[in-house]
């Protein structure tokens, strides 16, 4: 019973654990055991095949490569966003081409790099500082006097899914949310995606405290992902009382998902990791305010 217990907890170690601890802690797991006897009948059980297994369970994310292309239009069709996610050995590098900054999610380290190439410089923000400000944002929220403001962040959706087509539907009083999604080429493919989706959503309101459509995004997002698919394309209808009369603004977005990275790529990596080496750190709070007088100018610059 001793062995079939010490065999269950290495096995869940491998399946839970083992993209924080590794290869090498397991088998040190093994190694520190005071029972000689059952060092062995462990090595025994597992077996060069089962260390196999549980070595490319610790690295397939690092073996996974594919890309992910994302335009966001308005309603007649204006381009807003333009951008890629690359994903390389268990990292996001998502470029914003038409802010020029490139974010770059580290979920071994959980760290977030942004760097803005114009000015060469760069901010690095630990997950659990993102998670911490998007908690107090949400608590902020929930008891706002405002019913609108209790809307953005704690939306109640009628959620539809017709299994024909692969469309979802999600409506409330604010939000309007209409999903066409796809089956990903592999697995493993949305348990990465969606570890970032989580991540960029958080990131993006500390980034842009104005933004209303984290919270009900992430409810998107984590429906579509639970059922095993992406999101292919997505049309957001947002519905606000302005004076007497409501308004709506509609957006429009398309992913596209390359199972694999080209050479362009790769050297697109590579010189995002140089300049996360050399570019100057500064302050989150100066970063953010001279992004916000940024995209002031530019919309200024449009009307």
């Amino acid at each position: 019973m001793v062995v079939g217990e010490q065999v269950r907890q290495i096995a869940l170690l491998s399946t839970f654990q083992t993209r924080l601890l590794g290869v090498k802690n397991i088998f040190k797991k093994i190694h520190e055991m005071d029972d000689v006897m059952l060092k062995r009948k462990l090595w025994n059980c597992l077996g060069w095949a089962g260390l196999g297994i549980l070595f490319s369970a610790t690295v397939w994310g690092n073996d996974l490569n594919f890309r992910v292309n994302t335009q966001v239009f308005t309603e007649n069709h204006r381009l807003l966003v333009d951008g890629k996610t690359l994903f390389h050995e268990g990292k996001a590098y998502d470029f914003l081409t038409r802010m020029q900054e490139v974010a770059v999610f580290n979920f071994e380290k959980e760290l977030i790099y942004l760097l803005n190439l114009q000015k060469k410089n760069k901010i690095l923000i630990p997950f659990d500082q993102v998670h911490a400000y998007v908690d107090q944002f949400y608590q902020w929220g929930k008891s706002h006097e405002k019913p609108e403001v209790r809307e953005f962040v704690d939306p109640h959706f009628e959620i539809g899914y017709d299994k024909n087509d692969g469309k979802f539907t999600f409506v409330s009083e604010m939000f309007q949310y209409a999903v066409t999604s796809v089956k990903p080429d592999r697995p493993e493919i949305l348990t990465e995606y969606r570890r970032f989706a989580k991540e960029s959503c958080q990131f993006n309101l500390m980034l842009s405290p104005g933004s209303k459509t984290l919270f009900a995004r992430s409810l998107v997002n984590d429906t579509v992902f639970k059922s095993g698919l992406l999101i292919e394309k997505l049309q957001l209808d947002i519905t606000t009382q302005k004076g007497l009369f409501p308004k709506k603004k509609i957006f429009l977005s398309e992913l596209r998902y390359l199972p694999r990275l080209v050479e362009s790529d790769l050297a697109s990596i590579r010189q995002i990791d140089e300049y996360i080496a050399i570019f100057q750190e500064t302050t989150f709070a100066e970063y953010r305010e001279e992004r916000i007088q940024n995209i002031s100018r530019s919309l200024k610059s449009k009307n």
